[in-house]
């Protein structure tokens, strides 16, 4: 059982019609864990009419579990040892650019995250698996590209997303690609 208290404090500040900043942060003491700080910053800039661009980056955590995609693949009852003892941490950034030409609307956006800690199922024998941290991180590069038409009381949307995962193989400690 977590018991996780937490405090979170946000503000924002308006400098000219153009810019605007937002500025969070959540302090978690999490009692198996430990204290984990989780800043985030983000600035809209608005640099001609029907424009914006916003710029966000941040961290996290995740607090180790056994339910994860790849315990759902082999199934929970064939793993045999406890969970890692350090929590996963997080470092994400994006950055869009959106413009509004009346009726349609076009956003780009590049993205991006640094994860420590990730959990692997690795084999113990052949028919059991345990639950370790990866020796490195697992790393996630993208780009999204969104277009929006709006017709009377319609929307057509088409997106295109491309991402690109890589992650440290735990028996073998050499990066791969994410399926």
């Amino acid at each position: 059982q977590h018991v996780v208290p937490s405090v979170f404090a946000q503000d924002d500040y308006t400098f000219s019609p153009a810019l605007a900043v937002s500025i969070s942060a959540r302090l978690d003491r999490h009692n198996q864990f430990g204290t984990f700080l989780s800043p985030r910053l983000s600035a809209l800039v608005k640099p001609a009419p029907g424009w914006t661009i916003r710029m966000s980056g941040g961290t996290g955590y995740f607090a180790p579990t056994p339910l994860t995609d790849e315990t759902d693949a082999v199934g929970l009852t064939r793993m045999v040892s406890g969970l890692p003892t350090t929590a996963e941490r997080a470092r994400s950034y994006s950055l869009d650019v959106n413009r509004v030409f009346g009726g349609l609307e076009l956003n780009a956006t590049v993205f991006g995250s640094r994860v420590t800690g990730a959990l692997a199922v690795q084999p113990v024998s052949a028919a059991t698996y345990a639950l370790v941290t990866r020796p490195g991180p697992t790393t996630t590069i993208g780009a999204e590209a969104l277009a929006k038409m709006h017709v009377q009381d319609f929307s057509i949307v088409a997106t295109y997303t491309l991402t690109r995962s890589t992650e440290m193989d735990p028996a073998t400690a050499t990066r791969n690609d994410v399926p």
